[in-house]
């Protein structure tokens, strides 16, 4: 199966008015997903956006690949791809119990051991 990546706007940050326009986008809060079939990672982060004069869509006209293309704009190429490949690394290690504990059962990511 083909591993896909992709960028997914989460919410948005604006400025009620700013320079005489108002909904003025100030940050972006997203989530960068890998995914291998069944198997998935995700980091999310947000970005801020530089307010420029002159370049300005209205909150109403905003689209969701428009945002999109204004976070990967805030990185590098590089960025982007070291990020992909360490949620790609994250679905692809394989986690195996502990030679000397066999047989014991792993708890979930989501549980808590607590000695005690």
């Amino acid at each position: 199966m083909a591993v896909t990546s992709t960028i997914k706007i989460n919410q948005i940050e604006c400025l009620p008015s700013h320079e005489g326009k108002s909904n003025v986008v100030r940050r972006i809060y997203w989530v960068y997903v890998v995914q291998d079939g069944e198997k998935s990672a995700a980091y999310g982060n947000s970005t801020d956006v530089e307010l420029v004069d002159g370049d300005f869509t209205p909150y109403e006209d905003l689209t969701e690949e428009q945002l999109v293309q204004w976070v990967e704009a805030s990185m590098t190429p590089e960025q982007l791809d070291g990020l992909r490949q360490q949620l790609l690394d994250q679905i692809t290690v394989e986690v195996k119990p502990l030679p000397w504990k066999a047989g014991q059962v792993l708890p979930s990511s989501g549980d808590v051991a607590v000695d005690g």
